[in-house]
């Protein structure tokens, strides 16, 4: 190749290059830029529910419960605890479901799954998969929480169920709170920007509990990866 035909290459050959990174840094900044712009969503979602959803969207998308659970009222102090849970007349018809929650009682007679304010689905019985929504004021969904014995919950910012403490701190970085039950054996990790409660035994998660999110700033985002 000649001097002449190398300096031409050179010439255009550099507005190319400079072209090519430009288009190149676009995409991904384009890219980037629409990840920003999901991120509220995302952060109010799990599973097939959302945060703030009322009892009629949640029977329309997932059906009606297996069990529910209402609030009782301690006499004494005034404080409200979760009643027991009780079977959902629907599953009655249903051989599987019945053997499966013949120990729990049926709601009353006349009594709608509307009136109760935690719904609890059977999602994989194999798998130990239960999923359960708490609705606030008796009206939208407050919480959203996932369970199971496999790593059948869906994954959320990198984590799922039998993920490691350890992996958790790497991906999230240190949690707002934690909480360890009476007895030691649960650890709560409650990541309040992401709206986020994961309950771990023996350092692996269990549990992953969707809840309201704390606004996140653009350079949080930046900071933490610009979670998936």
């Amino acid at each position: 190749m000649s001097l002449k035909l190398k300096e031409i290459i050179g010439r255009r050959g550099l507005p190319i290059i400079i072209l090519t990174l430009a288009i190149i840094a676009f995409t991904w900044g384009k890219s980037k830029y629409d990840d920003w712009n999901a991120l509220p969503s995302k952060l109010r979602a799990y599973e097939d529910a959302r945060l703030g959803e009322t009892k009629d969207e949640a029977l329309m998308i997932l059906g009606p419960p297996q069990l529910v659970q209402g609030l009782s009222v301690n006499e004494q102090t005034g404080n409200q605890s979760p009643s027991k849970s009780l079977r959902v007349e629907k599953w009655q018809d249903d051989r599987f479901m019945k053997e499966l929650l013949k120990n729990y009682n049926v709601i009353p007679e006349g009594t709608e799954i509307r009136s109760y304010n935690t719904w609890q689905y059977i999602m994989h019985p194999r798998t130990g998969k239960t999923y359960s929504l708490t609705f606030d004021n008796s009206v939208n969904i407050s919480k959203i929480e996932c369970n199971s014995d496999s790593t059948s919950c869906d994954k959320i910012f990198g984590i799922e169920i039998y993920t490691s403490e350890e992996q958790v701190r790497y991906l999230l970085g240190e949690p707002d709170q934690q909480i360890l039950s009476e007895h030691g054996a649960i650890k709560k990790m409650v990541y309040r920007t992401l709206g986020l409660t994961l309950s771990l035994e023996r350092e692996r998660v269990v549990s992953i509990a969707k809840i309201a999110p704390r606004e996140v700033d653009f350079i949080w985002w930046l900071r933490h990866g610009m979670l998936k």
